[in-house]
This record gives structure tokens, C-alpha cells and sequence, in this order.
């Protein structure tokens, strides 16, 4: 397999995928083989993005063979990125290694998986076992006690959101940390409920007339739609955040995994 790390490691999955699936048919593979062939299809996936594949083949490579950990550590890597982190504890204590650089690199994935999902009381119990004794483990480390400390706090309400957007149309999404949509928002509203108020006025109060209708109709519509868009800003904004922090978590991830398999 050789050949297939060489077309891997220059970032050729697809011409590895070719290679490899000629192999998939054949029944004279050890089972060495049939493990290493598992594997670097799994790894030809992950380099393609396929995450289900990858996440398939990482699964057939027997927990007997050199390159079981590796293929856990990434299948656990694939997980955390999908959002599919309910097995990864597990199977990281599935990974048996008398390697300490392994071992820690298994604890500060354990510490990754916690910063993922909040959990800052067992983070912390991993932090503590940083060990700073590895150069390619210690400025992750550093990096991901750094993302913890700086987690962004926003404990902003959108039903505040929504109603400042009552008042002021567009004031909502400001609140909210969106200051241009808010500016959007505001405009069209404020431009309908003049231009209703215009023809109220020339028309000397007739609420039936035809354009007032359609004027004020189109501003009860952009008004509703403003403070309800401001209440949902909130939410959207925080998923953002915490979209930027966990991949900045996982980006800390690959690095040290890349190194210690290179």
C-alpha cells in the first residue's frame, strides 16, 4: 500500500480510490491486507469528504491491526464534524496504546469533544493531564485552552430582540449583532408606513381608498415580518457563533493528528 500512502499524502483521493477499489474483489488478501485496505479506503473518503464511506471502512479495520488507532482517531474526527458525537468516548476507550504522546493525544481529543459540546467541568479534568512534554501536542493544547477561554458568551433574548424591533424597526437585528440587516430591515418598513401615511392624509382619512390598502397591507406585512425576523436574528447569531468556534475546534484537531501520523 505503499504506492496508495504516496497518492494520499499529495492529495490524490481520487486516483487512490482508484487503485484501491481494484482490490475490493479479490480473495487472496490476508488479513493484514484486508485491514490495510480498509483503512486507506477510509482515508481516501475522508480526504474526498465522504463521510459515511470513510466512516464505514474505518469500521472493518480489525482492532488487532498497527493501524486500528489511527482509524478510530480519525472516524472519531469525522463524527465530532457531523455532529454525530454520541459514540466517540466510547470509542476512543476502545484505543489500548503504551505510547504516552498516543495517550495523550487520545485525552486532548476527549478535551475537544467536551469544548464541543460545553462541557467545561470534564474539559477541565482533561486540560489538567496536558502535559506540554510533546512539541506537536503543546501548541494545540495551548490553542484549545485559548478557544475555551475566549468562548463567546451571548446571552441575548430574542423576544427583547423582537420587541425593540416593535418600536423601532430594525433595532432587533442591531441588538442581535446584525447591524446591516438591521439598516435592510428598516428602511422598507419605514418607506411603507410613510407612504400609507401620505395617502391617508390626502385622502383625508379614507381608509378605503384602494392604494391606502395596498400600502398599509405591504407595511403590516415587512412590520410583522421585522419584528418576527429580529426575534429569530438572535438565535441564528448564536448558531454562527458557535458554528466559528467548533471549527476552529476541530481545525485544532487535524493538525496534531496529521503530525503524529506522518
Amino acid at each position: 500500500m505503499l504506492f496508495e500512502q504516496y497518492l494520499l499524502k499529495n492529495n490524490l483521493p481520487e486516483d487512490s480510490k482508484s487503485l484501491l477499489k481494484t482490490y475490493t474483489n479479490s480473495n487472496k488478501l490476508s488479513s493484514a491486507q484486508k485491514d490495510s485496505l480498509s483503512f486507506y479506503l477510509g482515508k481516501t473518503y475522508y480526504q474526498l469528504d465522504i463521510n459515511d464511506s470513510a466512516k464505514f471502512y474505518f469500521n472493518q479495520v480489525n482492532n488487532e491491526s498497527t493501524l486500528f488507532n489511527e482509524s478510530v482517531l480519525l472516524k472519531s474526527i469525522i463524527s465530532l464534524s457531523t455532529d454525530d458525537s454520541c459514540n466517540v468516548q466510547n470509542d476512543l476507550d476502545r484505543i489500548h496504546t503504551t505510547d504516552r504522546q498516543l495517550e495523550e493525544f487520545v485525552i486532548f481529543t476527549r478535551a475537544s469533544t467536551y469544548l464541543l459540546k460545553h462541557d467545561t467541568l470534564n474539559f477541565i479534568k482533561c486540560q489538567n493531564s496536558f502535559s506540554n512534554n510533546y512539541p506537536e501536542l503543546t501548541e494545540s493544547e495551548k490553542k484549545l485552552i485559548s478557544i475555551k477561554n475566549q468562548l463567546p458568551i451571548y446571552h441575548k433574548s430574542g423576544f427583547l430582540a423582537g420587541t425593540l424591533s416593535a418600536f423601532v424597526p430594525g433595532l432587533g437585528k442591531i441588538y442581535a449583532g446584525k447591524p446591516k440587516q438591521g439598516l435592510i430591515s428598516f428602511m422598507p418598513v419605514v418607506l411603507l408606513g410613510l407612504q400609507a401615511f401620505e395617502i391617508y392624509y390626502r385622502t383625508d382619512g379614507k381608509i378605503s381608498n384602494p392604494w391606502f390598502i395596498a400600502n398599509a397591507g405591504l407595511f403590516a406585512v415587512f412590520y410583522i415580518g421585522n419584528i418576527w425576523g429580529s426575534a429569530l436574528s438572535v438565535s441564528v447569531k448564536r448558531k454562527e457563533l458557535q458554528h466559528e468556534v467548533n471549527d476552529q475546534i476541530l481545525l485544532n484537531l487535524r493538525i496534531p493528528l496529521q503530525k503524529l501520523y506522518k
